[in-house]
C-alpha cells in the first residue's frame, strides 16, 4: 500500500542530514554562481552578502550546527520575492516546515533591528546633492525639500468580513503603504497596515501624529502627489495643470505653472523609483489585456538591444529629426507594449549613434 506524505519530514539518520547538508550546499553555490540573483532574492549577490555581514556582525544571527546565516537569509528573501512558500522551502532545503517557519521569523525579527541604521529621517540641516549639484534646475527653488512622499497598494489575504475595508482602488483587497524617501533611492519613513479603502490623507495625519511619527520639520518640505492637500510641510503640484513627466515628452512646458510642475515631477520621480525598485538594468512591466493581475513578463538587455538596432535601422532611413524620432519609428521599434520607463543606459555606444553625445550622456 502506498503511503501518501503530505510534508518533508526531518531526517532522522546521519545520512540523510548528510544529504540534506549537500544539498543545502549546492542551492547556496547556484544561487552564488547565479547570473541574475535579483530574479532569485530580489537583490543582486553582493547586496545579499553585505546584508548577511551586516546580520552576522550585529550578533542577530548566528551559525550553529545545523544552519548557516547565508541559508536562512536566502529562504526568507526568497519567500518575500512571492516565488516561494513554506512547504516548497522545505522541500528545497530538505528542511522541515517548523525549521522553515522558525527561520522566517528569526530573520524578520532580526531585520527589524535594523530600522534604526537604515531608515534614518532627514533634519533638513543640509541640502540634497541631487538638488544642490542640479546645474540650477532645482537649486535653489526646492533647497528646502527633504524628500517625496508616496503611497503603494501591496495585495493582501483578509478574512471575508474585512474584504470590503481592503478594497480600494484595485479589484482585490490591498494595504495602502505610505513611505517617505530621499532622492537617493533611500526610504527614510515606511506606514504599514491601513486598508486599501483608505484616503491618502487620511493615513498621512495619522503619520503625523503617531508616536513614531513622520518628521516633518519647520521650514522644510516633502513632496507630495495631487492626492495629498497642500501644506507648509507637503508641497503639491499645481492642479488643472500637466504635472506627469510623460505629459512634457513632445509638448515642452508653455507657462510658469508648467515649469514649476516639470521641474517638481522629475525631483519626486525618485520615490516612485524607490518604489519600482529602479536600481539596475531589469525591468519589469505588467502584461497588457487579461484579468491576471500577477501576469507579468521581463524585460532585459538582450531586448532593450533589439529595441535599439531597430532605432539605429529608423535613423539611417531619415526616421528621426530634430532629435525625435517619427510616431513610424516608435510603432516598428515597440509595436505592442506601451509606457516602457528607461531605467538605466547599457547600450551607451549605440544611444551616442542614436541620439547624439549630449542626449545619450546627459550632457547640456
Amino acid at each position: 500500500m502506498t503511503r501518501h506524505v503530505s510534508r518533508i519530514e526531518r531526517p532522522t539518520t546521519q545520512s540523510q542530514r548528510c544529504n540534506g547538508n549537500q544539498v543545502r550546499r549546492e542551492l547556496m553555490a547556484q544561487l552564488e554562481a547565479h547570473y541574475n540573483s535579483r530574479s532569485v532574492i530580489r537583490i543582486g549577490y553582493d547586496a545579499f552578502t553585505r546584508l548577511v555581514a551586516i546580520l552576522r556582525g550585529r550578533g542577530v544571527l548566528r551559525v550553529n550546527q545545523y544552519s548557516f546565516v547565508e541559508e536562512q537569509v536566502a529562504k526568507f528573501l526568497h519567500v518575500l520575492s512571492g516565488q516561494g512558500r513554506v512547504q516548497s522551502e522545505s522541500f528545497f532545503f530538505r528542511r522541515s516546515t517548523e525549521t522553515i517557519s522558525r527561520h522566517f521569523h528569526k530573520v524578520l525579527r532580526a531585520l527589524i533591528t535594523l530600522q534604526d541604521q537604515f531608515l534614518v529621517q532627514p533634519t533638513g540641516s543640509t541640502v540634497s546633492p541631487q538638488i544642490l549639484n542640479s546645474g540650477g534646475r532645482f537649486y535653489p527653488y526646492f533647497k528646502n525639500c527633504i524628500g517625496a512622499i508616496d503611497e503603494t497598494h501591496i495585495r493582501v489575504k483578509v478574512s471575508k468580513e474585512d474584504v470590503s475595508r481592503y478594497r480600494g482602488r484595485k479589484n482585490y483587497p490591498t494595504m495602502n503603504v505610505l513611505a517617505a524617501g530621499t532622492f537617493d533611492l533611500k526610504f527614510t519613513y515606511v506606514l504599514l497596515g491601513w486598508e486599501g479603502s483608505a484616503s491618502d490623507s487620511r493615513i498621512l495625519d495619522n503619520a503625523l501624529s503617531r508616536e513614531d511619527n513622520l518628521n516633518d520639520p519647520q521650514g522644510k518640505f516633502y513632496l507630495a502627489d495631487v492626492g495629498y492637500m497642500l501644506r507648509s510641510t507637503f508641497l503639491t503640484p499645481y492642479r488643472s495643470t500637466r504635472y506627469h513627466l510623460k505629459e512634457y515628452s513632445r509638448h515642452p512646458f508653455e507657462n510658469p505653472k508648467e515649469l514649476f510642475n516639470l521641474r517638481y515631477s522629475s525631483l519626486r520621480n525618485a520615490i516612485e523609483r524607490a518604489f519600482g525598485g529602479d536600481m539596475d538594468a531589469e525591468k519589469v512591466f505588467e502584461v497588457e489585456g487579461g484579468n491576471d493581475c500577477n501576469a507579468y513578463f521581463k524585460w532585459t538587455t538582450e531586448m532593450d538591444g533589439v529595441m535599439l538596432e531597430v532605432l539605429r535601422e529608423q535613423k539611417s532611413k531619415g526616421q528621426k529629426e530634430d532629435r525625435a524620432f517619427s510616431a513610424e519609428a516608435y510603432r516598428k521599434a515597440n509595436p505592442k507594449y506601451k509606457n516602457i520607463k528607461g531605467k538605466s543606459l547599457h547600450h551607451l555606444e549605440i544611444l551616442r549613434e542614436i541620439y547624439e553625445k549630449d542626449v545619450a550622456t546627459g550632457a547640456s
